[in-house]
């Protein structure tokens, strides 16, 4: 074998991909689908979120039209963390600035007639915490 075929020999052998880096880049690409799929699950609305809110806000005496102005308004203007921590601090500032663009928007919108009032939403969408809230027309 000649001095080239044996460069070209030792470099093909050396080039070779171990098992463990194999692995190891396969754990790495795991590893990033399930950090995008929990970032994704913690800062984006979800159907379980909205369920709750509907249904603490009904079972508090909302109309389904006035919970879903509520919930539309908060999704529309608030992230989906922000909108965790209203629900879990709804007595804060920013509760309290939800609050007053809902009753805004949803008082004067064609979906719910009559005035908007503080009776409803429970703020207990994504805790076992109750603390009593409004996100409701009365009709």
């Amino acid at each position: 074998m000649d001095n080239n075929q044996e460069n070209f020999v030792n470099n093909r052998n050396n080039n070779k991909t171990s098992p463990g880096t194999i692995i190891a880049t396969i754990i790495i690409i795991i590893g990033i689908f399930i950090g995008i799929g929990i970032w994704y699950n913690n800062t984006h609305y979800n159907s379980t979120f909205q369920n709750n809110f509907m249904s603490s806000c009904e079972n508090n005496g909302g109309s389904v039209s006035g919970c879903s102005c509520g919930y539309t308004v908060l999704e529309n203007n608030y992230t989906y963390q922000d909108a965790k921590y209203i629900d879990s601090n709804i007595n804060s500032t920013m509760a309290q600035q939800w609050l007053a663009q809902a009753k805004n928007q949803c008082a004067s919108s064609s979906s719910s007639s009559g005035s908007y009032t503080n009776s409803g939403y429970s703020g207990s969408s994504t805790s076992n915490s109750s603390t009593n809230y409004s996100s409701t027309t009365n009709n």
